[in-house]
């Protein structure tokens, strides 16, 4: 993974343990981060306020993600994921467009 200034850059398939990403001290994700990562399971950021465009797309086994802190988004996130069920975003108070979109398994946000 690459992190500048508590933001993060990039996510690897070898970032990923046991199907789970966390990171506890990231405030901020880039633009196309964990895309099309077979063994993607779950995300948690506890401490990202903002997300730039295009993340958490295209991950097939991506079952949750939680961004407990995350205010604004940016367009095209959460997106074309077949077993996502859940993304925790209880403070998000703006987002762009296409967001949460083909997600057939998607019950909660």
């Amino acid at each position: 993974m690459k992190i500048i200034n508590k933001k993060l850059i990039s996510v690897y398939e070898s970032d990923i343990v046991d199907g789970k990403f966390i990171n506890k001290t990231v405030t901020e994700v880039g633009d196309d981060c964990f895309y099309n990562m077979p063994s993607l399971r779950a995300v948690s950021l506890p401490k990202v306020t903002a997300i730039g465009s295009r993340n958490f797309r295209h991950n097939a086994a991506l079952t949750s993600v939680s961004v407990p802190l995350l205010a604004q988004c940016g367009d095209g996130n959460f997106s074309h994921n077949a077993a996502l069920t859940s993304v925790s975003v209880p403070l998000l108070a703006q987002c762009g467009d296409g967001n949460f979109s083909d997600n057939a398994a998607l019950t909660s946000v």
